[in-house]
């Protein structure tokens, strides 16, 4: 079964026979190309093989386990509260997330809500926690736990990102280390200008900033709420 590999150092095409591995290590930093490698396998072998000679099984042991709640407050609703009761609707949440995550069938790494402070109890339970109600780039750390708040989501009136208020378009790229738990080692921080569409982008290493951190809840977190009516969060794998 020929594989294309690429080139070798004097740039001519480097062909294998991938019957003849009986194991193929391809290693390399981030950004390095080892996507693009193995991308050219697999389009090695659809090329040139019929569907009934080859049978493959992709697997893909980097899974970080992921437990999310959107916002417990729908529009127009959320137009006519006070911020005291917007608020007080978005802590009342916290506890239940945090016996969503404590009943988990499987250990979270990473939660994903509307607003950080419908996590605050799950500080010291889970490595990370991402949101982004606030519109603005941050980042903070609690009992081992590191809260990163992204500036920009998708259920925002694009208004809020108009020139005249000066706040950027941005996005988030994170970066896994695999192992049990996965472990983030960095994060790029993405953002677009609204007045003159420049585009930077910073990365963050985690250890250098935040130091090695390990999850340890405080020694006297919230009460577990009683029920779960309708509370529940959706638990999913994403690699």
């Amino acid at each position: 079964i020929p594989i294309f590999l690429g080139k070798d150092a004097s740039g001519e095409p480097l062909i294998a026979d991938l019957t003849k591995m009986p194991h193929c290590l391809i290693a390399g930093t981030t950004g390095s190309g080892k996507s693009v490698c193995i991308n050219s396998i697999i389009m090695s072998i659809m090329y040139l093989q019929r569907p009934d000679m080859v049978k493959l099984i992709l697997v893909d042991p980097k899974v970080v386990e992921m437990y999310g709640k959107g916002d417990p407050i729908k529009p127009p609703t959320i137009e006519r509260l006070s911020d005291a009761v917007f608020e007080s609707r978005v802590l009342a949440v916290d506890p239940f997330v945090l016996s969503d995550v404590e009943r988990a069938p499987q250990p979270v790494d990473m939660v994903a809500v509307h607003d950080d402070r419908m996590a605050q109890s799950v500080a010291g339970h889970v490595p990370l926690v991402i949101s982004g109600h606030f519109h603005v780039n941050g980042s903070r750390v609690q009992d081992g736990t590191l809260y990163l708040r992204v500036g920009t989501t998708g259920g925002s009136n694009f208004a809020t990102f108009l020139p005249d208020e000066g706040i950027p378009l941005s996005a988030e790229v994170l970066y896994f280390e695999p192992g049990t738990p996965p472990r983030l080692v960095a994060y790029d921080l993405i953002e677009q200008s609204p007045k003159t569409g420049a585009l930077t982008v910073t990365r963050h290493l985690v250890e250098q900033e935040f130091g090695t951190l390990t999850p340890s809840p405080s020694p006297s977190p919230m009460p577990s709420p009683t029920e779960t009516g309708g509370l529940a969060g959706a638990a999913s794998r994403t690699p």
